[in-house]
């Protein structure tokens, strides 16, 4: 089981950082969602349930940030105080070693960057809440969960280098 999970985690690894570097946002929270489940399968593989646990929910915090940025605006606060919220939850039931806390915050971290952030904004986010999943993953003997979170900042950080002043939506809303 555990090969397999590791070979779920360099499928996810390398659909993420792929994903990371294209120069825009269009369709990155819809893909990367999908991205979630396959790490968290990989975690489930090496014995953590809460590591798991927590990327499934980060995939539907991500399709709830879709919905909050195209329909609710006004509403973002509340969905991701309710977010947040459900991930305590989450932490508290699925709690078995201190490296779940670790995941637990990177994870809150993610749900709202998803919610809250746009743009340039949101790539700094990710590399910010990326560097503390990669703590956990280190915690928990992840390599695919340690290298992810050098290449996330490395390719966010090459997006951010190619990123074009219109597609931020500020200054496009300005402009």
């Amino acid at each position: 089981m555990e090969a397999v999970s590791s070979i779920a985690g360099v499928i996810a690894l390398s659909l993420q950082v792929y994903l990371l570097m294209r120069p825009h946002n269009r369709g990155l929270l819809l893909l990367l969602s999908g991205v979630m489940f396959l790490w968290a399968f990989h975690y489930w593989g090496l014995g953590s349930p809460a590591a798991a646990g927590f990327h499934i929910w980060a995939a539907v915090a991500m399709w709830t940030g879709i919905v909050a940025n195209r329909y609710f605006k006004d509403a973002r606060l509340v969905m991701a105080a309710a977010i947040t919220i459900v991930n305590l939850v989450l932490g508290a039931v699925l709690y078995q070693q201190p490296a779940d806390l670790i995941m637990l915050a990177g994870n809150i971290s993610f749900a709202l960057c998803h919610i809250l952030l746009a743009g340039r904004a949101l790539r700094w986010g990710y590399i910010g809440a990326e560097s503390i999943v990669g703590v956990a993953a280190f915690s928990l003997g992840s390599l695919p969960g340690m290298a992810i979170a050098v290449l996330m900042a490395l390719a966010n950080a090459r997006a951010l280098s190619r990123w074009q002043p219109a597609q931020d939506p500020v200054v496009a809303a300005a402009g």
